[in-house]
């Protein structure tokens, strides 16, 4: 039996689409009953079980209190297996752009069509604009075939392509200090000297001027390249409690962005890692 302490933290760690789909999922496989007790706890910032209990009106479930939470608390974690088979992968995307492409080779353009917007959606808020390019090749190869109602305009092809090829080069630009940081790294270790450390300033310094340059307004992915060389920066340096808070940065920006942790997985994992580290150096024992 799980404490309602589990069930509660579970509930109260779900995002806001996930309990979404918990809704669903719950009203095709067990009734309401486990929606009222699952609203019950969710409205809630801290769990009052006396509270709660008087707020049910269902007799079954005061009954069997105890084992009806635990049932919950095992349906929620079913829930989230599922919602996360349903969510997209660049695997699924790269298929479903094969399959566009197959169509409109074939003549059937407004079907490819609306293969590539789902395409389209999903390569912006991953950012892979390798993919998005692809798409937008195939489009505007079908173009000329399309329902006229049913098509974009040349125009808006051409500026999403440039967009992407901007967006490209902007991302380029901090992966590529981020790959020399890793570099030297690798290479020197922390630095042991002012001038091994200079070198690691240096780039530093590069990647907060280009921060500058665009004025804080970057690709996620972009931003992710950006914070892991700072990261670096910190940690050769010794400034713990900055290293740690641009982590806490760096997670949350993940965070925000669940679909790049896939083309970012080990960045995120180190990150992770090295929370843990950062808090256990602090003494934030209870947050780690």
């Amino acid at each position: 039996m799980r404490s309602s302490d589990d069930l509660f933290r579970l509930i109260q760690g779900m995002t806001k689409n996930e309990k979404g789909y918990f809704k669903k999922y719950c009203t095709g496989n067990s009734g309401s009953k486990y929606l009222i007790l699952f609203d019950a706890i969710a409205r809630h910032t801290e769990y009052d079980e006396a509270f709660i209990k008087k707020k049910l009106k269902d007799p079954a479930l005061l009954k069997n209190f105890a084992s009806e939470k635990n049932y919950l608390f095992h349906l929620v974690l079913e829930s989230l297996v599922a919602a996360n088979r349903v969510q997209r992968t660049r695997s699924d995307i790269e298929l479903l752009l094969g399959k566009a492409r197959i169509l409109g080779e074939r003549s059937f353009y407004d079907e490819s069509l609306k293969l590539l917007h789902k395409v389209r959606n999903f390569c912006n808020e991953a950012e892979t604009y390798d993919l998005l390019l692809s798409a937008l090749h195939e489009e505007w190869y079908i173009w000329s075939f399309c329902d006229k109602n049913k098509r974009r305009t040349s125009e808006a092809i051409a500026a999403d392509r440039e967009n992407a090829l901007r967006l490209t080069g902007i991302t380029d630009q901090f992966r590529h200090c981020y790959s020399r940081i890793i570099e030297l790294f690798r290479t020197i270790g922390v630095g042991r000297n002012d001038e091994q450390l200079d070198q690691f300033k240096t780039i530093f310094e590069e990647v907060t001027a280009l921060i500058r340059s665009y004025d804080g307004v970057i690709p996620v992915m972009a931003n992710l390249y950006a914070s892991n060389t700072i990261l670096y920066y910190y940690n050769v340096s010794g400034q713990l409690q900055l290293c740690y808070d641009e982590t806490v940065r760096l997670l949350e920006t993940f965070d925000k962005h669940p679909l790049i942790i896939e083309s970012m997985q080990s960045n995120y994992i180190s990150g992770l890692n090295n929370l843990i580290l950062l808090q256990l150096y602090l003494e934030k024992f209870d947050e780690a």
